[in-house]
């Protein structure tokens, strides 16, 4: 169903694949996506979400100079009008803001979210947040359908 080093997912019928210790940019991170057949990960139920957070964070290290985990997810606001949408054309039909999100920075280039995914703080703690700097680098994940098995 699945590459190796992918990992399945039997409600949403795809697979993903976590670079929770390569740190890029948002859009270097949709390039590997892209090469990989995939997109940044759409989200579309608090389980998914759940599932993502697992899956993210195993085996994940720190990165240098940030007390929080950061890790792109492929919602972003293309004309910075705050109107959201999934960068692999799927329906924006579930939310998961943090606190006062999500925020339309007008420092830097808000055109994409990253989801924050922040143990210390119980009230976001597997919540989404807009990120003002695409440039910023994270950890990410990608998803692309599952294949069809015989």
């Amino acid at each position: 169903m699945c590459d190796s080093e992918w990992t399945y997912l039997n409600y949403t019928n795809s697979c993903y694949k976590a670079y929770s210790n390569e740190w890029k940019n948002w859009t270097t991170a949709q390039y590997i996506c892209r090469e990989n057949q995939a997109n940044l990960t759409s989200i579309h139920s608090w389980d998914e979400n759940l599932f993502l957070i697992d899956l993210t964070t195993t085996g994940m290290t720190m990165p240098p100079s940030s007390q929080v985990y950061h890790v792109w997810i492929g919602l972003y606001s293309p004309n910075k009008d705050m109107k959201f949408q999934w960068i692999d054309g799927t329906n924006f039909d579930a939310q998961f803001w943090g606190q006062s999100q999500p925020w339309n920075n007008p420092i830097g280039d808000s055109t994409v979210l990253c989801a924050d995914h922040t143990p210390d703080f119980d009230y976001d703690y597997q919540k989404w947040f807009t990120d003002p700097g695409s440039q910023n680098e994270r950890a990410f994940v990608c998803k692309k359908p599952a294949k069809l098995s015989c």
